[in-house]
Order: structure tokens, then C-alpha cells, then sequence
């Protein structure tokens, strides 16, 4: 299975990153032995393969998430071996593969493929930056979530002048 989790607003695809990995230990791994939390930047090409290919412990399922693949430098063969498993599915039917990216812009050919692929997925939200009434409505959900409310100037302002930062404006909502 594939996930792709992308776009500017980079608050709430984190978001929906940490609700699925809790969902996934939750319904299929409480000790959390088959969750792989790659940085692409970072990981060699080996281990990411090594996580990808391993078997599920003591579950019939693995979740690896590899954030910043497409975005990552010097990756290009890995990018090529996972684009080639993905088209011609070849990944472990035990493996849920959910990849995270900010805004991007794939600069390699490869990358841009995937890139393409994984947005034509079943399971692939694109998350933009919020802006008017939808940012206004984002606000006083986030009010109403954590137990306070909020007057229609004082949600006025925040998006005025705060604008689509939601990671400034779940600090304010969090202070207020």
C-alpha cells in the first residue's frame, strides 16, 4: 500500500502523519516493532531498501515512512529502484510505504515521476496553505477542540494577521 502526504502546509500534514502512525500501532502494532520513521536526508540508500524489504515482527503488516524521499540529494538510484518496484508492483504486500514531502518541486526526472505516480494514488492528500473563510473555519475548530472559544473579530484578526502560518497559530491558539 502507498501513501503520499504532501503540499505547503506542512502543520497539518504533520498532523495527519502522527494520527496514522498512532492509528497503525493502535489497530496493528501497540509496541510499535514494525514502524519505521526514515529521514531520506539523512538514511543511506541501504538502510531505507532494508526497511522497505523487511519482514513484518509479529504482525501481518510494517509501516515505513520515508520523509523527504523525492526531495532528497544524491538518492538518485534508490529514487530509480523504488519508482521501478512501484510500477511494476513489486513491493511487499506487507509493507505500507507513506511518504512525506513539504512543498516540492521534484527536480530529477525520477522524482518527478514518482512524484506524478504517488499524487495518482488511492491514498495521496495534497495539503495546500489555508486561506479565507477555510482558514477562519480552521481556527475556531482548533478553539472548539481544545475546550475554548473565540469571538468573530478576535478570528477575524488571527487570520488577518497571522495569516496561513498554522504553526504560529496553533502556538497563539495554545496560548490564548
Amino acid at each position: 500500500m502507498l501513501i503520499f502526504l504532501h503540499g505547503t502546509d506542512t502543520f497539518r500534514s504533520r498532523q495527519q502523519l502522527k494520527k496514522m502512525i498512532e492509528k497503525f500501532k493502535q489497530d496493528r502494532d501497540p509496541q510499535g516493532y514494525n514502524v519505521a520513521v526514515l529521514d531520506c536526508q539523512k538514511e543511506e540508500g541501504g538502510k531505507v531498501m532494508e526497511q522497505i524489504l523487511s519482514a513484518p515482527f509479529m504482525s501481518e503488516k510494517r509501516l515505513v515512512v520515508l520523509d523527504g524521499f523525492l526531495s532528497a540529494t544524491g538518492k538518485g538510484d534508490l529514487q530509480e529502484e523504488i519508482l521501478k518496484r512501484v510500477q511494476e508492483k513489486k513491493l511487499p504486500d506487507s509493507a505500507v510505504l507513506l511518504f512525506w514531502e513539504s512543498d516540492l518541486k521534484p527536480k530529477t526526472k525520477v522524482a518527478k515521476e514518482l512524484f506524478e505516480k504517488l499524487s495518482k494514488e488511492k491514498f495521496s492528500q495534497q495539503f495546500d496553505a489555508l486561506t479565507g473563510f477555510k482558514l477562519q473555519a480552521w481556527i475556531e475548530a482548533e478553539f472548539k477542540t481544545r475546550g475554548g472559544k473565540i469571538n468573530q473579530r478576535a478570528l477575524q484578526y488571527l487570520a488577518q494577521n497571522i495569516g496561513s502560518d498554522m504553526w504560529r497559530l496553533d502556538s497563539l491558539i495554545e496560548q490564548l
